[in-house]
């Protein structure tokens, strides 16, 4: 999808009834993951190591408990696993 589409997009769904608002982001500078329970399960258990780790950095382990926070929160909410 080209930037202009996204944005024509946007403006589309801004559009609707319901209003829905959103933004779009350059993929050179950010990742968008789709992923499945599982995936968010081995994510977690990964950034737990990071966390445990002596030898990551302060600043490794801020991003590091900001992206556990996140993938926590959707685990908990009730994530399903493919298939449920």
């Amino acid at each position: 999808m080209t930037e202009a589409q996204a944005e024509h997009l946007l403006s589309v769904a801004g559009e609707s009834p319901i209003g829905l608002l959103g933004s779009t982001v350059d993929p050179s500078y950010f990742l968008s993951l789709h992923i499945d329970r599982h995936s968010a399960e081995t994510l977690k258990a990964a950034l737990l190591l990071l966390l445990e780790s002596g030898s990551a950095g302060i600043e490794a382990k801020g991003i590091g408990r900001g992206l556990l926070e996140a993938v926590d929160d959707w685990i908990e909410a009730g994530g399903q696993y493919l298939g449920e």
